[in-house]
């Protein structure tokens, strides 16, 4: 899960309407910076889709911590995942 995490697209599209043209762009942050790359009209929706993608992987990972700790607690120790 975490492969595929690292291999989807981080940030938003955003749009922008210059002299009645939409131009799309995908905002992210790369360290302090908040970079901006221009998208082509073809390929917004499949950006968009693996974004969402990244979302939902990104909860179930949470989620999966979330229930781990919980499984630690009650077990009084970490498991030997081997």
């Amino acid at each position: 899960m975490e492969r595929e995490l690292n291999s989807l697209p981080k940030g938003s599209i955003r749009t922008r309407k210059i002299n009645s043209h939409k131009y799309y762009y995908l905002n992210y942050r790369d360290g302090d910076k908040v970079r901006s790359d221009y998208l082509r009209a073809d390929e917004v929706e499949v950006i968009r889709a693996k974004i969402n993608r990244r979302h939902e992987l990104v909860a179930a990972l949470k989620e999966q911590q979330r229930s781990q700790k919980q499984i630690e607690k009650a077990l009084g120790r970490v498991p030997n995942v081997e």
